[in-house]
This record gives structure tokens, C-alpha cells and sequence, in this order.
């Protein structure tokens, strides 16, 4: 199955770590993982040197009205079958994008935030209870 993953990360911290993780099991599973992060990110070049099928987005800022219209874009091209965010502004973007091309979102909820930008998502994971609650 081809997941398009969707990050807006400003840096590397807990979040970026857990997403590589989680992208690098995704893909020996078998399953084709194509990255959509927020152009300018660091994590770009980490993906890059280790094999990670990223792709540079202009999908920064919640209030980037084409960023959905570009991850829906994105997700036709690779026939993906699903979109899967990490961080808020990635879930809110992506929300949206699967409303567009028909796919369902999962959005992954790492850290306390508003509910507001994974309220849209079809699934929500959140990483711990507090987190949930």
C-alpha cells in the first residue's frame, strides 16, 4: 500500500525521531512510504540520507489555503491510499486534502494542542492518554 506521510516540522526533536521511526518500519513492511514535508525542513536531508522518499511542500502555516489543494495533488500522483500526519499544521492540511481526493486522513496527536486541527481527520491517534483526554 502506498501512505503518503505528511510533516510540517520546523526542527528535529521527539515528533521528527518518532516519524522517522515509524516511516523506516512502514517501508520494510513493504508498504511504499512517500514523505510530504514543509520545504525548508531539516528533516528533508536526514530523509534523504537515509533513503526516505521525502518531498519538499510548500505546506507551512495553518493558514496556507493552497497547502491542502498541493498534499491532495501529491496523493493522486503517488496513488496513495491513505494520508498520514504528524504534527497539527500537517493534520489540519491533510484533513482537508483527503476531504479532496477521496482518501481517508489518520492524524497522529503527539503533544497536548488544540483539538481544532484533528477534528477533520477520518482516524486520530494520540500517543498517550493525557494526550487523548
Amino acid at each position: 500500500m502506498t501512505v503518503l506521510q505528511l510533516i510540517t516540522p520546523a526542527r528535529i526533536a521527539g515528533a521528527e525521531r518518532s516519524a522517522l521511526s515509524l516511516f523506516e518500519h512502514l517501508g520494510k513492511a513493504g508498504h511504499r512510504v512517500v514523505v510530504g514535508c514543509k520545504q525548508g525542513s531539516p528533516l528533508l536531508d536526514v530523509m534523504r540520507e537515509q533513503g526516505i522518499d521525502g518531498r519538499p511542500l510548500a505546506i507551512g502555516g495553518k493558514a496556507n489555503l493552497a497547502a491542502p489543494f498541493r498534499v491532495a495533488r501529491l496523493a493522486r500522483e503517488i496513488d496513495a491510499r491513505v494520508i498520514h500526519a504528524q504534527l497539527s499544521t500537517a493534520a489540519w492540511h491533510a484533513a482537508l486534502a483527503g476531504r479532496l481526493c477521496g482518501l481517508p486522513s489518520i492524524a497522529h496527536v503527539r503533544a497536548l494542542n488544540r483539538a481544532t486541527w484533528y477534528r477533520g481527520a477520518t482516524r486520530i491517534i494520540a500517543v498517550s492518554r493525557a494526550v487523548k483526554e
